[in-house]
C-alpha cells in the first residue's frame, strides 16, 4: 500500500486493487420510503451484522452520567479476567457492551448488579 505524506497510508488507495472478497465495497441503490432515502441490505449483510453483536448488553447509568474513561478503567478491573470485552457509545449515555462470547456475556449478568462510583448500571441483552 502506498504511503503519503509523513508515513501514512494514503486514504485513497485503501480499497484500491484488493484481492479479498471481504475488503471489496459495492453501491447499494437506495429506495425511497416515505419520502426518505434508504438503503435495503441484503439478508447475507443483515445476518453478520447481527452475527457480530449477538453477544451484546446495552447499559445506561441510572441517575448520573459516568465518563468514558473512567468507566473502562472500572469495568476493566471487575470484568476483564472472565474476557474479552469492548465499550461502546450511543446516543443519551447509553453504552453497549460487545462481549467475545455468550460465556461472558451471562458472566456479566449473573454477577451483577454493578455500579461504577456508587451510580447502578442498569443491563438489558
Amino acid at each position: 500500500m502506498t504511503s503519503g505524506e509523513g508515513g501514512r497510508k494514503a486514504w485513497s488507495k485503501l480499497f484500491q486493487n484488493t484481492r479479498r472478497e471481504s475488503q471489496k465495497l459495492s453501491f447499494i441503490a437506495p429506495v425511497v420510503v416515505n419520502g426518505e432515502s434508504m438503503a435495503e441490505l441484503p439478508e447475507e449483510v443483515l445476518i453478520e451484522g447481527a452475527k457480530e453483536w449477538e453477544h451484546a448488553l446495552v447499559g445506561f447509568f441510572v441517575g448520573k452520567k459516568i465518563p468514558f474513561r473512567s468507566l473502562q478503567s472500572v469495568l476493566n478491573k471487575k470484568w476483564s479476567a472472565t474476557g474479552k470485552f469492548s465499550i461502546h457509545t450511543a446516543e443519551n449515555g447509553i453504552f453497549i457492551f460487545k462481549c467475545e462470547s455468550e460465556l461472558v456475556r451471562n458472566w456479566i449478568l449473573d454477577n451483577g448488579p454493578w455500579d461504577v462510583w456508587g451510580v447502578h448500571l442498569a443491563l438489558r441483552l
